[in-house]
């Protein structure tokens, strides 16, 4: 299982870049999304028809749910990043890599703050 991040699902839905990857991602039922993922998506889209036709394709997808010990190892993250002289933009990167690493998930992003998390965490790339 693949999770999507915000940057991907964003380029595809502006331009159609990553066409061909989503759609065999969600052909081999792959694709998976989180609720934090959802929110940064939605949040972003000034068009009435749009955010409804958008939530709709995102509630279809398999949902991976945040659990507690999600938020304890983003925290770790973003220290150990931190402690290493790398300092991730937005905690909530921390929040999805923690979310693909407990759940033995493959990230497809083009994110370069998912890059220096790799470097200290067994973050698989998609």
């Amino acid at each position: 299982m693949v999770l999507v991040d915000t940057s991907i699902i964003i380029d595809f839905f502006n331009t159609g870049k990553f066409k061909d990857s989503i759609i065999a991602l969600l052909s081999n039922k792959e694709f998976a999304t989180a609720e934090i993922i959802m929110m940064e998506v939605l949040q972003g889209i000034k068009d009435d028809k749009s955010y409804e036709t958008t939530k709709i394709f995102l509630d279809s997808l398999p949902l991976i749910s945040i659990k507690h010990d999600d938020y304890l190892d983003a925290a770790n993250i973003y220290r150990t990043c931190r402690k290493n002289g790398v300092t991730i933009r937005n905690s909530i990167d921390c929040l999805i890599a923690s979310i693909v690493i407990n759940n033995n998930l493959r990230l497809f992003s083009n994110d370069r703050d998912f890059n220096h998390i790799q470097k200290f965490f067994n973050l698989e790339k998609f």
